[in-house]
């Protein structure tokens, strides 16, 4: 009986630690999906397809640094991300030596392989990518035109500034000087010179009184190499620039080179990067499809 009895083994008293569910240990470095989980089954109905949008793919088959359809696209063998050979090879050569996706050091090009299937897979989806191109740049033209058509956006703010210091002009009070006549007061002011306090105080509060908006500032989904603001919903008055916003980034966010971010909003689907001389008012009236009083704007770092 001694000899065939096999000896008690007892159960594990820890977690296996490769799991993140509290499961035990049968055989270590597997854990029981792996050991008991049963295979996918393999498709073999070659006439099953799927179907999928390609604006789920786009952000894959665009290039990190120029932004555009990938081309003669080269791979980082060290950790797999894709860029056009041209921008990759570019900024290995006058950049620094690192991945501009994950910051993997590269020390030269020998680090990067060609993946021709991959720019047979773009073709396949999209065709010829110089017409497509030619036709994303005839929608934001025509975004562009919206927002400023031969300067006239720059030559309509400029008139409208010159209108109002006009209008001041013709508009200023000139208040009388005080004389004998009139009646003192106990504090020693005439009543003329109380109009004018007044008078002065209502324009005051009248300057005071500015349009605000309401927007949120986000850092873009593909942004990896700035962080984020600690409070995102920003209400600030609608003559706002642009530059402004950047250079509000660069002073939260610890970057002296402002410059180098991008302001970016949705509109009709597509990304829009803000010029700098752009107002909050020109945003909300002329790039959205309607007046909004709060909208978002994505931040992030411009190309190499």
């Amino acid at each position: 009986m001694s000899g065939s009895s096999k000896s008690y083994v007892p159960p594990p008293t820890t977690f296996n630690p490769i799991s993140k569910y509290e499961e035990f240990t049968e055989i270590e470095g597997v854990t029981l999906f792996e050991l008991y989980g049963k295979p996918r089954t393999i498709e073999t109905d070659n006439t099953v397809k799927k179907t999928l949008s390609t604006k789920v793919l786009d952000s894959e088959l665009r290039c990190p640094i120029c932004l555009m359809y990938l081309k003669n696209t080269h791979i980082v063998m060290l950790c797999l991300h894709r860029f056009c050979g041209d921008c990759i090879q570019k900024s290995i050569r006058i950049g620094k030596k690192e991945c501009p996706s994950c910051r993997i050091h590269l020390p030269s090009r020998r680090s990067l392989r060609p993946d021709p299937n991959f720019d047979a897979l773009i073709v396949t989806l999209y065709g010829d990518l110089d017409k497509l191109e030619e036709s994303e740049a005839k929608e934001a033209e025509e975004i562009n035109k919206r927002v400023n058509v031969n300067n006239a956006l720059t030559n309509s703010q400029a008139l409208g500034i010159a209108q109002q210091h006009a209008k001041r002009r013709m508009h200023k009070v000139t208040y009388p000087q005080p004389s004998p006549r009139n009646s003192v007061s106990s504090g020693g002011q005439s009543a003329g010179q109380k109009r004018a306090r007044s008078g002065s105080g209502g324009a005051a509060r009248k300057r005071d009184n500015v349009n605000l908006v309401s927007f949120v500032l986000r850092k873009h989904p593909k942004e990896e190499h700035v962080g984020t603001l600690d409070r995102e919903y920003i209400r600030t008055s609608s003559e706002l620039k642009v530059y402004h916003l950047k250079k509000f980034l660069g002073l939260k966010l610890d970057f002296q080179h402002f410059h180098n971010f991008q302001i970016i909003i949705m509109a009709k689907s597509k990304g829009v990067i803000l010029d700098e001389s752009l107002t909050l008012e020109d945003i909300s009236k002329n790039i959205l499809d309607e007046q909004a009083n709060e909208f978002v704007l994505h931040y992030r770092m411009s190309a190499v």
